[in-house]
């Protein structure tokens, strides 16, 4: 199932969840961003898809890769709403708490909020970022 980002607009899913054509329909899906270019887009037909270039090499990934794709869901909302890196964390994370980010990905959030805001509200990474309770 995918997890949803901001109702009715943007959602986060593995390729499982880009596999289910009916699931994605119902909820209203109309494109589709693949952040494994060599995962395939599996219904042209019925979705616009956008590829993501740089991710990794090799078919099997698609199944195991969960950095990319939280990554640019975080960026998007950095840029969307203006948000902070931790904030933008914060909020993808507690509702898909599975999420991963590289070291390299984290560095690449970071560049991105100095180039935005001038400084960094996760200088050390995320692993300082504590989330609300549940």
């Amino acid at each position: 199932m995918p997890t949803t980002i901001l109702p009715g607009f943007l959602y986060l899913g593995s390729y499982d969840t880009a596999s289910r054509q009916e699931l994605l329909k119902a909820i209203g899906v109309t494109h589709i961003l693949n952040t494994v270019p060599t995962c395939p887009a599996l219904y042209k037909n019925t979705f616009t898809y956008h590829t993501v270039e740089l991710a990794p090499p090799e078919f099997d990934e698609c199944f195991t890769f969960l950095g990319k794709s939280p990554t640019v869901v975080i960026a998007y909302l950095m840029k969307l709403r203006g948000w902070r890196l931790a904030e933008s964390y914060k909020w993808v994370k507690d509702k898909r708490p599975q999420i991963k980010i590289s070291e390299g990905d984290t560095k690449r959030l970071q560049a991105l909020e100095m180039q935005m805001h001038g400084s960094c509200s996760a200088p050390s990474g995320f692993a300082f970022i504590s989330l609300p309770a549940k």
